[in-house]
């Protein structure tokens, strides 16, 4: 049962649900992302130290980091139910799109920090419990910074950075996005470049939809 498409190709129409739900999810991703972008512009001419602690836009963070999580777990699905399936999927969909060089979304240890982030807050407290610290640190949670630098502390089980607005502290980052490089860093050391994330959404969405909304129906011979 397969049709041809000038977009896509010699595709079953069995898959083209999956594509229409990966679509959808590429313009969710590429729209929060570029709500990210406007709420936080790179400093590049007068960089200067900024804090924003708990801002309202970075829900379009959480709402791109989800939804191109969910792209992930279409393209690559290892740990599903039913392996056999998901991985004639995976290929499927990666075969209608031209198997594009994706270079963020792939990315499964990133993708299980997003999904998983209630068991990553678990390692976390298993590992601080009773931890002695000769230097002060502070856990960052929805936080946006104009930069942060990468520090040497070796008592301390993740990595941690300095900011200028933050001085005599270390910042080990919970969720927090450096706008200069935008950056998502979370737990168990994940960085998720989030230009990439939104470039390989838009060369997902290109492939399945020429970058249009295109509804269907797949009929069944009866």
């Amino acid at each position: 049962m397969k049709r041809k498409n000038q977009d896509l190709g010699e595709v079953n129409m069995l898959d083209k649900p999956y594509l229409f739900e990966i679509a959808r999810l590429c313009r969710v991703t590429i729209g929060a992302a570029d709500r990210v972008f406007e709420a936080y512009p790179p400093e590049e001419d007068q960089p200067r130290p900024t804090m924003i602690a708990t801002p309202d836009p970075l829900d379009s963070l959480y709402v791109a980091l989800n939804a191109a999580a969910r792209i992930g777990d279409f393209i690559d699905a290892p740990a599903a139910r039913d392996r056999e399936t998901a991985s004639k999927r995976s290929v499927a969909i990666r075969q209608a799109v031209g198997d594009p060089q994706l270079l963020v979304i792939p990315d499964r240890h990133a993708r299980n920090s997003i999904e998983h982030y209630d068991e990553r807050l678990d390692d976390v407290r298993r590992k601080l419990v009773g931890l002695r610290l000769e230097r002060q640190y502070a856990a960052a949670e929805s936080l946006v910074l104009s930069d942060m630098t990468l520090e040497d502390a070796p008592e301390f089980p993740f990595k941690v950075y300095s900011s200028a607005m933050l001085p005599n502290r270390l910042i080990f980052p919970l969720r927090v996005y450096e706008m200069n490089s935008a950056t998502f860093y979370t737990i168990e050391d994940v960085t998720i470049d989030l230009r990439g994330l939104r470039q390989d959404a838009a060369t997902l969405l290109a492939g399945i939809t020429g970058d249009q909304h295109n509804p269907f129906m797949t009929y069944f011979p009866g």
